[in-house]
């Protein structure tokens, strides 16, 4: 990779090292940080005599706040990536761990695979079926409200 200098004739090179110094700078713990990263990437050589390189500082992140339950500071759904430490927020108050675990309590437990591949064999279930079916709803109702497919509900009555 050749290295980048103020020298070069091509006409974008200036404003090609210029954006990499400012990237370099903005990800640096401090300004001593920045100068080694600038010289070991070789891009030490034009930079521009109007930044203030002692006085600098490092901005964190626009925080929204602190996550209600695991209390870590959390940043905007557009910060990216998230700093280490830091959340995305999800919703008011949650970050997006925190609202995905909040998410999936709420929903309870899904079946296992096996349990619904003999559901059309449980007695109970056919019960439930035919009370849908008596009260005059298609399969398709009764398969949404038992949250099957059809098909099963339909097997559950044949057997």
């Amino acid at each position: 990779m050749a290295e980048l200098s103020p020298g070069d004739n091509e006409p974008g090179d200036n404003d090609q090292m210029r954006k990499a110094q400012l990237v370099v700078a903005a990800n640096a713990a401090n300004a001593e940080d920045c100068r080694t990263l600038l010289a070991m990437l070789g891009l030490d050589g034009g930079i521009d005599a109007s930044i203030d390189t002692e006085n600098a500082e490092v901005s964190a992140p626009d925080s929204t706040g602190m996550c209600q339950e695991c209390q870590r500071p959390m940043v905007p759904r557009t910060c990216s990536p998230a700093p280490e430490g830091w959340a995305r927020q999800a919703r008011e108050g949650l970050c997006r761990t925190c609202a995905r675990r909040e998410e999936r309590a709420n929903r309870g437990p899904r079946p296992s695979r096996a349990s619904r591949l003999h559901q059309s064999k449980n007695p109970q279930f056919k019960a439930q079926v035919l009370a849908l079916r008596a009260s005059g709803r298609t399969w398709a109702e009764v398969g949404l409200a038992l949250n099957c497919a059809d098909r099963t509900a339909q097997r559950a009555v044949s057997q």
